[in-house]
């Protein structure tokens, strides 16, 4: 039609969730259509390193890399899967659960600790936080940073009172709780003065001889945290009060470093060539001689690092304030989602069904093998692809199938085994600019992006640079299923378990068998009734292979698990019941990075 504008051809580049939002975005209606967009994928599935599949021969089981939940404070993330389980729901009911039947709220979080240094604590450190009633994916936008200060500080304040409440009475100098009660105020006012306003509070205080509220803010955090070390310092062989102090250390720590850093005005990146561990410790005050262990390296900071996969790179302080901050007052409605299905079911299939509707083309099976540049008005473009690609293969190319578990619920869910189309002959194919795409998305890894794949984009000086100095981890993970649940292994609460930071190469670890009945192991007897997820970082030099990962599995559990966290699994008197977890009982499955997709690279985390 004349007047008609010429779509725009985007080729994406990988299938991960990167990829994956940048088509829906790309596709939103009220860009009326602007982008004719192809998602090209290397294997039978979308997901990236949050891919899962299903066991077809083993009870349907989800198989799946690490543990992967959805913290309540990922806005954008639970906005987008609303809106693509309402589209999806609203061409076919049926096609996908509700989004809220698809995700489910959890509020506690057990972190190991050591007490004295050394020595592993039994009872784990129970994080509760209480749920509060928001929808996850309605609000637009999180909280700014004032309100999340006002959060922060009412919280300190509640903790401090707190104190006089344990079983062991902790005794604050009179008057420490409630002198903060104006120091939210105190705090804002800072910021405004430091953008030239102020108001009344910043001028009392400048009556006062108070330089600055900001001097005043930090001053009073100050005082107050060697006032809380010197009333716990005695008292922290009792839980109670280790914990109390830990997240009074945390809470103030934190606010005194926004203080002094400016954070409302100036905002996290300039904080971000810090570690967060060494900007808590700069920031806490000198005569504080609280050890590592129970200040910025506590059992709280430790999860956080390890939520991200962080203990050897590190991680960014700006980001890190911001993240921590959000990620504790600010949640919608619970503290995290766990998914009620593998990720690959709940969150990668009903975007590929979606995308689908929306038009868009999935070419699976279509290997990136190089990408070349040109020049172009004096800036660096992509000009040709090169793909390897099974004979046969078209656009239609789709592998997946529904499965029904022992509850009734049928997902949309990727086989774990390659469809035969991908063990045809490979052929080459090359797209070029201007005739197959208009413009590229590189939804690809960083960690993918060496040898040739990369090679003409590497000579780009910006790119390279940003794929040297990329961190990446590797990680390993296991999937246990068992004939008892969690009680007979000796974990005594009576909710599932979520434990983070605990010894290595396994340091966390979640009951997931909430997935039981996603599964169907009718056919198998006995019947496993629980299934346990574990992952962590592997260190330079580990094995990857599945043996090395089922090695390192059994002797965490000998050595380590037994004795900390899982006293009633099994002894040295015991063997046979190790025997029988291994022989298929109480089934042992090692996910490593190449157990159930041997054409894809070991998995990856790049921060």
């Amino acid at each position: 039609m004349p007047g008609t504008p010429q779509k725009i051809n985007v080729a994406i580049l990988g299938g991960g969730m990167g990829s994956l939002a940048a088509a829906w975005v790309l596709t939103d209606p009220a860009l009326g259509g602007a982008f004719d967009v192809t998602v090209y994928q290397k294997d039978w599935l979308l997901g990236g390193k949050g891919a899962s599949t299903r066991g077809r021969l083993d009870g349907q089981r989800i198989q799946e890399h690490g543990v992967h939940l959805l913290l309540g404070f990922y806005d954008q993330a639970l906005r987008l899967l609303r809106q693509v389980y309402n589209e999806v729901r609203a061409k076919d009911p049926t096609a996908v659960p509700a989004f809220d039947d698809a995700i489910a709220g959890w509020d506690r979080v057990w972190m190991a600790e050591q007490y004295p240094l050394g020595t592993w604590l039994r009872d784990p450190w129970l994080a509760h936080f209480p749920p509060n009633g928001a929808s996850p994916g309605v609000r637009a936008a999180g909280t700014s940073w004032p309100d999340l200060v006002r959060r922060a500080v009412a919280d300190l304040q509640n903790r401090l009172f707190a104190l006089g409440t344990l079983q062991v009475n902790v005794q604050l100098p009179s008057g420490i709780p409630d002198a903060i009660a104006h120091l939210a105020d105190l705090i804002i006012a800072a910021a405004n003065s430091g953008k030239g306003g102020g108001g009344t509070l910043a001028a009392t205080l400048l009556k006062l001889g108070i330089a600055s509220a900001k001097d005043a803010a930090a001053k009073a955090l100050t005082v107050l945290l060697e006032a809380a070390w010197a009333a716990c310092k005695p008292l922290l062989a009792h839980d109670d009060v280790r914990h109390a102090w830990i997240a009074i250390y945390l809470l103030a720590t934190n606010l005194l470093g926004l203080v002094k850093d400016e954070v409302i005005v100036q905002g996290t990146d300039a904080l971000d060539a810090q570690d967060y561990r060494d900007w808590l410790k700069g920031h806490q005050p000198p005569k504080l001689d609280t050890p590592p262990y129970l200040s910025y390296w506590s059992p709280p900071v430790r999860a956080l690092y390890d939520l991200a996969f962080s203990r050897r790179t590190g991680l960014a302080a700006g980001v890190t304030l911001m993240a921590g901050f959000r990620l504790v007052f600010d949640y919608a409605g619970h503290f995290l989602y766990k998914m009620q299905g593998g990720m690959g079911e709940i969150v990668f299939a009903p975007l590929y069904l979606a995308l689908s509707d929306r038009n868009v083309n999935f070419c699976f099976f279509h290997e990136v093998t190089r990408i070349g540049t040109a020049q172009e008005n004096g800036v660096d473009v992509v000009s040709e692809i090169d793909f390897s690609v099974p004979k046969g293969v078209t656009t239609s190319t789709t592998s997946l199938q529904k499965v029904t578990g022992s509850d009734g619920t049928t997902l949309q869910c990727w086989p774990g085994d390659m469809p035969m189309i991908g063990m045809a002959p490979h052929e080459s194919l090359t797209l070029k600019k201007g005739t197959d795409f208009d413009v590229v998305v590189l939804g690809i890894s960083v960690g993918a992006l060496d040898g040739s794949l990369a090679q003409e984009l590497r000579q780009n000086k910006g790119f390279d640079d940003m794929v040297t100095h990329a961190s990446m981890v590797a990680t390993q993970a296991a999937q246990i299923w068992m004939t008892d649940p969690a009680s007979k292994l000796g974990w005594q609460a009576a909710e599932r378990a979520m434990l983070i930071s605990y010894e290595r190469p396994f340091n966390s670890w979640v009951d997931m068998s909430h997935l039981m009945g996603k599964e169907d192991w009718s056919a198998v007897s006995p019947r496993p009734v629980a299934v346990h997820y574990l992952c962590d970082e592997l260190a330079p030099g580990e094995g990857t292979t599945e043996v090395d990962v089922r090695q390192s599995l059994e002797a965490w559990i000998e050595n380590k698990a037994r004795i900390d966290i899982w006293p009633g699994f099994a002894c040295p008197r015991q063997p046979a019941r190790l025997r029988a977890l291994r022989d298929g009982g109480a089934e042992v499955e090692a996910v490593s990075p190449r157990a159930w997709r041997d054409r894809l690279p070991q998995p990856r985390h790049c921060g």
